[in-house]
């Protein structure tokens, strides 16, 4: 009798290791979904093929979307043709550093941020393209090409 007792206790040793083991994996396998949907932005300023005066200002307005969590927006200004000379004789492209702002949760805004610096310069006239890329924390993004022209 004490052998069967012996080796019932080892199949329920087992047994209960087995279920043990099974819900620990269980557990472990419950990964997230990975987040592949990249963000989406509705931008109301700088307006698409815009005529911007010499010393106005460029402002970002935009909304932004992702199904999990935004990240960032960084802007940048980019010269459609070196062929665009400035009428006033200048060769110069404004070339200004890249900007970005910081957003959070599925939903955010940016009302009227002025972007790159607080005036366009004056030497500055030609076609551009203001370029507008929103980002989550997945590294998933979503580029906008915005063409306006410096006048």
């Amino acid at each position: 009798m004490r052998h069967n007792t012996n080796i019932m206790n080892i199949r329920v040793t087992v047994f209960l290791n087995l279920i043990f083991l099974s819900l620990v994996f269980a557990s472990c396998g419950k990964d997230e979904v990975e987040d592949t949907e990249a963000p989406t932005a509705s931008i109301s300023s700088p307006v698409e093929n815009r005529v911007y005066p010499m010393s106005s200002t460029l402002f970002l307005s935009a909304t932004f979307e992702d199904n999990k969590e935004l990240k960032e927006v960084t802007c940048s200004l980019r010269k459609v043709s070196e062929s665009n000379k400035s009428t006033m004789g200048w060769d110069e492209v404004w070339n200004p550093t890249p900007v970005t702002f910081p957003l959070s949760g599925t939903n955010d805004a940016i009302e009227s941020q002025w972007l790159f610096e607080e005036t366009i310069p004056s030497i500055m006239i030609g076609d551009y393209v203001v370029v507008v890329t929103v980002s989550d924390h997945s590294k998933n993004f979503t580029t906008y090409e915005i063409p306006i022209t410096i006048n």
